[in-house]
């Protein structure tokens, strides 16, 4: 299990989502917006849900019960 390296798995996919989707990619659409604008973000979101929440259950479910 060691050589998996499911943490800096885990490091890695939550980096992706603060630093690159969070910081630059929802900054670029509220400047930019364009009629698919939203379905691209909400496609997006919905796929780190699905990434995140093997890793992250209890954040995700708190997530879903925002939504």
């Amino acid at each position: 299990m060691a050589k998996f390296m499911l943490g800096e798995s885990l490091q890695e996919s939550v980096d992706t989502v603060w630093h690159e989707f969070c910081d630059w990619y929802i900054e670029i659409a509220k400047v930019k917006n364009s009629p698919v604008t939203d379905k691209v973000m909400l496609y997006t979101l919905g796929t780190f849900y699905k990434l995140l929440h093997p890793s992250l259950p209890f954040a995700t479910a708190k997530l879903r019960e925002l939504v």
